[in-house]
């Protein structure tokens, strides 16, 4: 029976709750609204599928519902996670300061030109750069994200979605009409991060989960009215020298100087109550000689005020100018996290005894281990998992290799580590590897 049908015709009273909630869970998003409005008891089943996890960005708007929510008695009470998009306007300064950069990046020409230029455009520019001011000069974003979080008793995790360029996108359309994001928006993190971390360690909320990096849940365009032709997804073309401009990710400066604030009894505090960290895809600014060294130093921080992680998720940090990677070592410096379950790791480089140090210090706890397109700085993986074997590992259940010593597919080491057979499983891939060529 359809889900819609099995709501709209049993009786929903007899239904047990936990029941009812799985039935409704199954919906997508943009239906938990209309099913709120069927019956006063959908309406409590759906508000807490709908509220578990909201996205914020700091538009007056936005944290006016975030304020309402939080003191709502009851759907304060459904709130397990906030999304941030770090949505920010770039302040040219006055209208004409504006037109002024308009004018140097587009062809007078274009279309983009005519959009950015228009009386709408202007007008709506000038009203959103004067409430941003207001929110930071009177603290009032920062004073906003506190109490909410306060407030939200069911609270656990943040995510921190760098690249979101939806959340907030329905509220600005309406106002701008065409945006484009390269044009009129910056995505550096600088302003939010320090006052999602700033706001998440005064509030001595409980969060068990901090993320960097994408949230699919948001990625949806808004409403059906707001496609990828005219959204914040589009990237801005500059006419007049032929390169296309895409918001900046997040900077190292950010990371760094958020982190190393922290490092202060009640950051302390705050982050040991971590459990869960992921930081995925961060593209360092090509502008900036160094930076990749810089984002190593500052997630090191951060995994060195966190000594409770059991899982941590370390997603590609991609130098485009150097080709340099990010090592194991740099990120986890000589920190023992005495709780690691899960590690997974991708796209990072280390020597081979920096790793089997690694594993030796986290062997009594490591459960599951997941490591993708890494490279080794010397020596091959046949030697890296022969000198594994000599490691006590006393929980591992999980030990795959993805797209390493050029296999494209998982390939589960466990065994041969844990001496449970003598076969080494790099071997045998090469192996499988040859006779498949052989064969075509």
């Amino acid at each position: 029976m359809h889900v819609y049908q099995l709501l709209t015709f049993s009786p929903l009273e007899k239904f047990p709750r936990e029941l009812l909630h799985d039935i409704v869970s199954a919906l997508p998003r943009q239906d938990l609204l209309r099913v709120r409005l069927v019956s006063r008891i959908l309406a409590t089943a759906a508000a807490s599928c709908l509220y578990q996890t909201i996205p914020i960005w700091l538009g007056l708007k936005s944290l006016e519902r975030f304020k309402a929510i939080s003191e709502h008695p009851q759907l304060s009470q459904y709130v397990r996670e906030i999304v941030f998009s770090p949505l920010r306007f770039i302040d040219y300064g006055t209208a004409n300061q504006y037109l002024d950069h308009t004018r140097n990046l587009t062809n007078h020409r274009s279309a983009d030109f005519q959009a950015l230029t228009s009386a709408r455009y202007i007008a709506a520019y000038e009203s959103y750069i004067k409430a941003q001011r207001h929110l930071s000069s009177q603290g009032i974003g920062s004073k906003t994200l506190l109490g909410g979080m306060r407030r939200l008793p069911q609270l656990s995790s943040i995510t921190v979605d760098f690249l979101n360029f939806n959340i907030g996108c329905s509220e600005l359309m309406s106002a701008f009409g065409t945006l484009k994001a390269g044009h009129s928006l910056t995505y550096d993190c600088e302003h939010l991060l320090p006052l999602v971390v700033g706001a998440m360690i005064a509030s001595n909320a409980t969060i068990r989960t901090f993320k960097l990096g994408e949230h699919e849940e948001f990625r949806q365009d808004p409403s059906p009215g707001v496609g990828t032709r005219c959204s914040l997804l589009e990237s801005s073309g500059f006419a007049q020298s032929g390169e296309i401009s895409y918001p900046r990710t997040i900077s190292s400066e950010a990371l760094f100087n958020t982190f190393y604030l922290a490092d202060e009894p009640n950051g302390r505090k705050a982050l040991g109550k971590l459990r869960i960290l992921e930081i995925s895809s961060i593209e360092t600014n090509v502008d900036h000689e160094g930076e990749l060294g810089e984002t190593m130093t500052a997630i090191h921080q951060i995994i060195a005020l966190s000594p409770n992680l059991e899982k941590v998720t370390l997603g590609e940090i991609s130098d485009k100018v150097s080709g340099e990677m990010p090592s194991l070592i740099g990120v986890f410096g000589s920190s023992t996290l005495r709780r690691l379950r899960k590690l997974d790791m991708y796209n990072y480089e280390s020597a081979i005894d920096d790793m089997v140090h690694f594993f030796r210090n986290h062997a009594s706890t490591l459960v599951e281990i997941r490591l993708g397109w890494m490279t080794l700085l010397d020596g091959d993986w046949s030697s890296l998992l022969n000198r594994l074997r000599q490691v006590k590992f006393l929980r591992m259940k999980h030990f795959v290799l993805n797209d390493c010593d050029d296999n494209e597919v998982d390939l589960e080491v466990q065994d041969y580590v844990l001496r449970k057979t003598d076969f080494d499983p790099i071997v045998e891939a090469r192996t499988l590897r040859h006779l498949s060529q052989c064969l075509m």
